[in-house]
């Protein structure tokens, strides 16, 4: 479902550029070229309730997250591996807990966060500490923000 998702928006936005008329809906911004770039047009340590985090996302919200990361301008190459970080099993060992609600809010706190604008996602910055997490970073949903 998602692959069909990303396929008809990147089709939505050949065809906008070859001239074709839509009405209805804005075009996706062109990605940046670099995660460094692209972040830094994201709101910077943003206030989180982390009681809202969604751990276990559904296939609606891994839509919502495809339609963020691309009217956000995320870098394309980076795209398919953000959107596969959303879930708990693919986040660093430091972060999870085997208990409800599966985070530890103390590490949660130490990461580099940014707010995607007008959504309810947030991107995690790769870093080396004090929580280390891999390039090009992680992907977090949560219910709202």
């Amino acid at each position: 479902m998602i692959w069909k998702i990303i396929l008809l928006l990147s089709c939505f936005h050949v065809l906008v550029n070859a001239g074709g008329n839509c009405s209805g809906g804005t075009s996706a911004p062109t990605p940046h070229r670099t995660i460094a770039d692209w972040k830094n047009e994201l709101v910077a340590n943003p206030v989180l309730n982390w009681d809202h985090l969604i751990c276990f996302p559904k296939d609606d919200d891994k839509e919502a997250v495809v339609r963020a990361l691309i009217y956000s301008g995320c870098p394309t190459e980076s795209l398919q591996h953000l959107l596969d970080t959303s879930h708990w099993n693919t986040w660093p060992i430091q972060i999870k807990s085997a208990d409800d609600p599966f985070i530890s809010k103390t590490n949660m706190n130490r990461l580099s966060l940014y707010r995607i604008l007008n959504t309810r996602v947030v991107y995690v910055a790769n870093s080396q500490r004090p929580v280390k997490v891999n390039f090009p970073g992680l992907i977090f949903i949560f219910n709202s923000i």
